[in-house]
Order: structure tokens, then sequence, then C-alpha cells
């Protein structure tokens, strides 16, 4: 039996962490237990941690995940709280490229890019045959409206571009465009979608399930953030086939291609609805993105591959420590 202590490094609790190592356990090859702790646990075990810039130093043999972006100017996340941990860690498991790189250009190399995953038990690829404005090349919206969706929980400090989404929305007809918001906080932004005349659906809170099949009732997914480690909706939008105009930072980055199966904005909300309204009110560029979507779904990994990269990572920092102990056979 192999034991995987996830060290949380303090009594907070984080729904996005225990989601993730809810998938860990899920996806777990036989003879591997992922056991979390606000310590380190005592005993031989690989450890994995998720907030190291809480700990004064790391207990090994270990791996350290980055879940946020490098760049963030929150004083709480400023990147110096982190890199001596990141230098003490066996693995430092990225989830994007410019994760990798930032480390890179610091001298941090001892680093693995796995993005996190999609849930491919709920998440289904738009263009199948029961998909009508795919198949038609149609909005999905009323009328034939462009179905923007919004899916993330709104912040106070408004780092998912809430502003930008404002000016953005000013500048889109709403005649032709419409919304769908799904988070916490979003009913705020849905008053004011509507008070700019555009109908808006908003959700502050949906069982998973039901978030995933909203993937299917929108023409693209919008993701305005200004930092981002992720976020969770690329990879659900990406292996959904559904366009995304994103910020191309995070996992979007390495997830969405520009004119492919989406949009980089440059963040400058004029230029930016009109290449949208262009893309995604043109009949043909609209199929075109439509099905570079579908063509690169593939960009997007499932938890479950995530996971098993996961267990590779632990595999290659135990034999690198301790070399091919009989633990580990077992455990394989």
């Amino acid at each position: 039996m192999l034991l995987v202590n996830h060290v949380m490094s303090n009594d907070v609790a984080s729904g996005i962490f225990s989601d993730i190592i809810s998938y860990y356990r899920s996806y777990a090859p036989p003879g591997i237990e992922h056991v979390a702790s606000a310590s380190a646990a005592l005993g031989g075990m690989i450890r994995h941690y998720h907030r190291p810039n809480l700990e004064s130093r790391l207990s090994g043999p270990c791996v350290v995940t980055v879940h946020h972006d490098l760049r963030d100017d929150d004083p709480s996340l400023t990147v110096q709280h982190f890199t001596d941990r990141y230098r003490e860690a066996n693995r430092v498991i990225c989830l994007n490229s410019l994760q990798r790189d930032y480390l890179a250009a610091d001298g941090i190399t001892n680093t693995v890019v796995i993005p996190h995953g999609y849930h491919a038990r709920y998440i289904r690829a738009r263009g199948d045959a029961t998909d009508t404005p795919y198949l038609e090349n149609t909005g999905s919206g009323k009328n034939g409206r462009v179905v923007i969706g919004v899916f993330s929980r709104r912040y106070p400090r408004k780092v998912k571009g809430e502003g930008y989404i404002y000016e953005l929305a000013q500048r889109l007809d709403p005649a032709r465009f419409e919304f769908v918001l799904i988070g916490k906080g979003r009913t705020y932004d849905a008053a004011v979608l509507e008070r700019f005349g555009f109908d808006v659906n908003a959700y502050e809170a949906l069982p998973y399930k039901t978030v995933a099949s909203a993937y299917r009732t929108v023409d693209a997914l919008l993701m305005s953030s200004w930092f981002e480690g992720g976020p969770a909706n690329i990879p659900e939008a990406v292996g959904g086939a559904v366009p995304v105009l994103c910020n191309p930072i995070g996992m979007a980055k390495d997830m969405v291609v520009d004119r492919e199966n989406g949009l980089h904005l440059s963040m400058d909300a004029g230029s930016d609805a009109e290449r949208i309204s262009a893309w995604l009110l043109d009949p043909a560029s609209r199929a075109d993105l439509r099905e570079g979507a579908m063509r690169n779904a593939g960009n997007a990994i499932t938890w479950a591959i995530h996971a098993s990269r996961v267990v590779d990572v632990y595999r290659e920092v135990l034999n690198e420590t301790l070399g091919s102990i009989l633990t580990w056979q077992n455990a394989s």
C-alpha cells in the first residue's frame, strides 16, 4: 500500500481542493490511498502539498501543485511566498506552460505540466446528432441569437474581469446576443446586463451535472479573467467542443488555439467586440469555430487522465529518491 498525504497546511476548507482529491481517490489504481491532513502526516509516504506558501519547510519526498497564476498581484499570492518551497520539492506540478516557463526563468526546472481535467461522465461534446443549433448552424438562443456563457463565481477583487464584461457587452448587439451566467454572485452581473438590454439566464448555484449540461446551451464560453491558474471552465468547454473567447492565460493558453477552437482576446473591449461579432454572427466563420472546437476537443484531458499522470509523477519521485521499492511495485 502506498499512502499519498495531501498536505493542506491549514484547516480552511476548500471546495476546489476537496473535489480534486476526490477525483484522485476515484481514479486511484489498486494499492494507492490518498489521505488529506492539515499538516504533514508521519510515516513512510509521499506528500503532495497544495498550499506550500504556508509551510516553513517541506517534508520529502514530496510534490507541490501550482494552483494560481504566478503573476497575480494579490499580496498573499506573490511568487516570493512560494519559490523557496518550490525549490525544496522533488517535483512541481504546473497546470499550464506559462507557470512552467515563469518558474524556469527563475531557475526552477523541477517541473511538469499536468492540466486539470473535465468530468467525462457529464461533459458531452457539442455537435452530435441531437444538437440542432450546431447541425443547422444557428445560434442556440431565442430567435437564433448567439449565446455567450460566463461560468465562474464572481470575486470581490473583480479578478474575473467583470468590468471588462460590462464594457464588452455595451459594444455587442442585444438583438443578436444573449447571456447565460452560472456562479455565485452572477445574479448581480445579470441585472447589469439586463439594463443593457440583453436577455440573461443567471444561476447562483447548480448541481455539477446541470452545469455540465449547460455547456450544450451556449455558443461560446467567455473567460475574461486577468489572472488564472486554471480555470476549471476551460477544460470543460474545450472538452465539450464549445468555442472559447479568452484572455490567453492559464490553461487557456495551451488549450485554445486562436481562430481554431476559439478567439484570443486582446482585453480591449472595443476591438474584441468587433472581432467576436465578426466571427460569431457570420454563419461561415461561426461554423469554422464550431468545427475547430470539435476537432480540438482532445486539447483537454479528463480527470481520469490527470489523476493517472499525477500517479506517474509519484512513481518518478519515489524511484529517484528511494529507488524501485517493493511498496511501489506492489501498488502499481
